[in-house]
């Protein structure tokens, strides 16, 4: 990232003044409204091979869960975990018809998977793997995607209940479908999440651009640019997954849960929201946490971690209602005072208007 300026010094006043305002908020951290052990381990419900689980999502009936590894060297697999009292392994669906184009030593960087509706036939639901891993691009290791390792949208017929009860190896027929983002910007994304049929990517930020961008896939198709719908300033860790539930949007960090009203993903007050759940239990010692899916039928909310063959489920009920759909306001390509542009002229043009507004957010933190 680029931001030129000559106000300095203002930046770095709102800077402390954020640390100062995240330090705060993360006092007020159980929006799903649960005490003591409210975490359950369910032991090798997730296949052993799938040793760096990255995604989770429900299938249509919500009888199983899929999973896939963000790093598929040589195994295009997506794994399979029936849900039910005591979720377990159940079978394995093996991709085939998909390139290797060599990209993290492989089929590339899948980082999240989705239940969405097949561009074929939309009446019926395929499995999207999300290979938008890129981690190059915030500066912590790896290599740049080349021309041909384009990040990319995998596309598999959704096997029926009796295939994925049947504990083989499923044979599923893949689909490509290579995207970018607006401007010819690269970014590094580890979530994606479905609501109302409109599918979403949402990038990653980092400690030092702490903000993930929200964009949408207009349609299934080779080459598709995204259209970019809202920018969020991520307090208290890096978004590793999402979830949808009725109301909120749900972004997994490594560290706990953000929540975010589906109405008003656009509204200033809730892309800086407080509305957040810790998960303390999950922090260490069980796996890097990447994965998140929630079960409208149940209420329950399921993670599970880099490492470990676990499954993890917890109770959220505010999560559950009401039921809301996505609202959007006007792009905004200059937002956050500029600071969530990767290239900005105009950061500086409210200078002291920006330390002002930060010190009023500062002080309604404090007194909330």
């Amino acid at each position: 990232l680029q931001i030129s300026c000559e106000c300095d010094s203002q930046r770095s006043m709102i800077a402390l003044l954020s640390v100062f305002i995240t330090f705060r908020l993360a006092a007020s951290s159980d929006f799903c409204q649960v005490s003591g052990n409210f975490v359950k381990d369910f032991p090798n419900a997730i296949n052993v091979k799938n040793s760096e689980v990255s995604g989770l999502a429900l299938n249509t009936g919500r009888t199983h869960f899929f999973s896939v590894s963000d790093s598929p060297e040589g195994d295009p697999l997506i794994f399979v975990t029936a849900n039910s009292a005591s979720p377990r392994s159940s079978a394995t669906i093996r991709i085939s018809g998909i390139a290797n184009a060599g990209f993290n030593g492989g089929y590339g960087d899948w980082e999240s998977v989705v239940s969405f509706p097949c561009s074929a036939t939309p009446s019926q639901n395929c499995i999207l793997v999300g290979d938008i891993g890129h981690n190059k691009v915030r500066n912590k290791g790896g290599t740049l995607r080349s021309s041909a390792q384009s990040v990319r949208l995998i596309e598999v017929e959704e096997p029926t209940a009796a295939e994925l009860d049947s504990g083989r190896e499923l044979q599923k027929q893949g689909r490509e479908f290579a995207f970018s983002y607006p401007a010819g910007k690269k970014f590094d994304a580890e979530a994606m999440v479905v609501k109302d049929k409109r599918l979403f990517v949402i990038t990653k930020n980092s400690a030092e651009y702490k903000f993930s961008h929200m964009f949408e896939v207009p349609k299934l198709a080779t080459s598709v640019e995204l259209v970019e719908r809202a920018i969020f300033q991520v307090s208290y860790s890096e978004v590793t997954g999402a979830a949808s539930s009725p109301g909120y949007l749900i972004l997994r960090t490594y560290i706990g849960l953000n929540f975010y009203r589906w109405d008003a993903l656009f509204d200033d007050s809730v892309r800086r929201s407080k509305t957040y759940q810790a998960v303390d239990y999950l922090e260490r010692n069980r796996g890097v946490q990447e994965a998140v899916e929630y079960d409208s039928g149940s209420g329950y909310l399921y993670l599970a971690g880099e490492g470990f063959s676990t499954l993890y489920r917890m109770r959220c009920a505010p999560a559950g209602s009401p039921k809301l759909s996505p609202s959007f306001g006007a792009r905004c390509l200059d937002d956050y005072n500029g600071a969530a542009n990767q290239v900005s002229s105009s950061c500086c043009l409210h200078g002291r208007r920006a330390v002002a507004a930060s010190l009023m957010l500062l002080i309604s933190a404090f007194y909330s």
